[in-house]
């Protein structure tokens, strides 16, 4: 086949293609309108602003044929496109000579298939200047000057575009869910969101009944604040005079906007205001002379009342702001004095017990341990139903003189905060605060004179080893005997590990196995608190000097009541312990009160029913 006749088959398949978008410009020259299929959401960008796409306008190639194609050489191309910028068109244009031709092969369709793929999923608009080498084949590129204006008119093309196709299709109503078809229906510009024309002028007549109007009008969706056109109401409104009254509405809402128009109080017409500087406005509509501040009848020099009650308004806010600036002032002055004592602003002082002991970071172990001597010392003495209410009272007794005595340090002393790098914050008023503290929900970083955990601890192992006769070394026979309520009674004996030494009440005088492993347990506990930062060492050291003191001169005292039944504080614990009034010299137990007793030394104790003897071999 010669040239020509490839040529002649080459333009019957392009107009078999493209139909009216391929047609002859002159001799051998002919125009294709391209179209670029864009299955996907096409991004335009320029400078900070963004937007997304589906349709682009059209590319021009123009073609001419010569007598050496497809035989040697390909065709003559010329590439336009508004949108392209020089740089962009001569981009493609080098594209297309750099494609490989084949001799004896037609390329046109080819080369709109190249144009097509160089679209990629972003067209960059400048508005700069870019170098170019002003390649005459490259028509028509836009000016940086005018890339704004095609940024918009590119966003303008697809909304016709997708309005056109959107008419063509049916559409569900959101309103009111009727299928119609989509020329029926009204897409709004801003959001895209679409509607009935019925649904749509309903909703708007309701609103402009509620006084809404301008750009409080917004789309019915839900969430959208997307504000309707003006041109999109007209297009709406089927009744006219509801659309003048939406256009009267917009209009004094905008004079109301603007400083210089006030409306006359006597006609409602519209006053411009040509003098700033006094109250003077006129109406011309009625002639009618007022003040622009009051709206009543123009009074001249006298001071407006509206003024006068701004001037009121003004005196009583710079009152008030002084009064709150010296509140404000008064609450710094009392913080900087509080703050001088604050164990914050006071550095970590020296402690060999800090030195000695390495630092541990699961502070929780001190209220863990904590909640295991509670434990045990409630196991102890839960069964032990005659007895089990005295060490109670006795023991919480002591725990709030205690604490009352550490409350007292927490006012008149403040230490530094022993923790490294402790940073808390108040979590709301001192009641919360407590609340939170109480049930190891917050923490606080200050320091007081003696620890509460040593106290406590100390309580439970005073508790333990005071009212222990050595029967817990013989588990079974004590459970046995608290579930049989069977009374004690002291028997004679021998003291040891196990058991230890009775006085003629029956209270245990000296030390024995049990009481060496509470203690154990304890100074562990103490070193715990120390290990953690928790406290300083002479902390833990005054909490249980203390503890123990309070809880043996407690116990002295009970225990001489009746030698000091004159004394107005005896008067109390005899309440309080519930003795009654016991006669002189009266010996005092611990656990059953003023009692007659045989002066012999016992040694251990018994129940009515069943002797024990310690050194029996058959009870382990």
């Amino acid at each position: 086949m010669t040239n020509i006749e490839k040529q002649e088959d080459e333009i019957l398949v392009l107009q078999s293609i493209f139909d009216k978008k391929f047609r002859l410009l002159d001799d051998n020259q002919y125009e294709i309108l391209i179209e670029f299929d864009l299955s996907t959401s096409f991004r335009i960008r320029l400078n900070d602003k963004i937007s997304f796409i589906k349709y682009l306008p059209t590319l021009t190639l123009i073609i001419h044929y010569h007598e050496e194609y497809p035989s040697h050489y390909p065709p003559s191309f010329i590439v336009s496109c508004f949108y392209f910028s020089k740089y962009d068109l001569e981009k493609l244009c080098q594209k297309l000579d750099n494609y490989l031709f084949k001799n004896n092969e037609v390329c046109i369709y080819d080369w709109i298939e190249l144009i097509k793929q160089e679209i990629n999923n972003e067209l960059i608009l400048n508005d700069k200047f870019q170098e170019y080498t002003n390649d005459p084949r490259a028509l028509n590129g836009y000016s940086f000057e005018k890339a704004e204006n095609i940024f918009q008119y590119l966003i303008n093309y697809n909304y016709e575009r997708e309005n056109e196709y959107f008419q063509k299709q049916f559409q569900t109503c959101f309103i009111c869910t009727d299928i119609i078809p989509g020329i029926n229906c009204i897409r709004l510009y801003r959001c895209g969101h679409f509607y009935c024309r019925s649904c749509l002028n309903n909703y708007i007549q309701l609103n402009l009944e509620n006084g809404l109007f301008g750009e409080k009008l917004h789309c019915p969706q839900y969430q959208c604040k997307q504000s309707l056109l003006p041109t999109e109401i007209k297009q709406i409104l089927e009744n006219n005079e509801l659309y003048e009254r939406y256009e009267r509405l917009t209009l004094q809402h905008g004079l109301e906007l603007m400083n210089d128009i006030l409306w006359c109080p006597r006609c409602q017409s519209p006053v411009l205001i040509n003098n700033e500087n006094d109250n003077l406005a006129m109406c011309y509509q009625c002639h009618y002379t007022f003040c622009k501040k009051c709206k009543e009848i123009y009074h001249s020099q006298t001071m407006c009342p509206k003024d006068y009650l701004i001037e009121q308004l003004k005196l009583q806010k710079e009152k008030k702001y002084q009064r709150i600036q010296i509140q404000r002032e008064e609450e710094a002055l009392a913080q900087l004095l509080a703050d001088r004592n604050s164990p914050y602003w006071i550095p970590t002082l020296p402690d060999i017990g800090h030195r000695l002991l390495p630092y541990w970071t699961y502070f929780s172990i001190n209220n863990y341990y904590l909640l295991a001597a509670f434990v045990l010392v409630l196991i102890r003495y839960i069964f032990q139903r005659d007895i089990r209410l005295i060490v109670f009272r006795r023991w919480i007794f002591i725990q709030a003189v205690m604490f009352i005595m550490r409350s007292i340090s927490i006012y008149v002393t403040s230490l530094s905060v022993p923790l490294p790098g402790c940073n808390t914050t108040a979590v709301g008023s001192p009641p919360v605060e407590a609340f939170y503290i109480m049930f190891f929900i917050h923490a606080t970083c200050g320091d007081v004179l003696f620890s509460g955990h040593t106290v406590t601890l100390t309580l439970c192992a005073l508790a333990w080893t005071t009212y222990s006769k050595g029967e817990e070394h013989y588990p079974i026979r004590w459970l046995w005997n608290r579930f049989k309520s069977k009374t004690q009674e002291i028997i004679p004996g021998r003291s040891g590990w196990l058991y230890p030494q009775l006085d003629l009440t029956g209270d245990p005088l000296s030390f024995y196995l049990t009481t060496y492993l509470v203690w154990i347990f304890t100074i562990i506990g103490y070193l715990f608190i120390i290990a953690t930062r928790f406290h300083y060492t002479v902390d833990v050291f005054l909490g249980f000097l203390l503890s123990h003191l309070t809880w043996q001169t407690y116990h002295y005292y009970i225990k001489t009541l009746a030698e000091r039944r004159n004394i107005i504080i005896t008067r109390f614990f005899l309440w309080f312990e519930g003795y009654g009034r016991p006669p002189a010299n009266t010996s005092v137990s611990l656990l059953t009160g003023p009692t007659s007793i045989n002066p012999e030394q016992p040694g251990h104790i018994e129940t009515h029913n069943d002797v024990v003897n310690p050194s029996d071999d058959s009870y382990t």
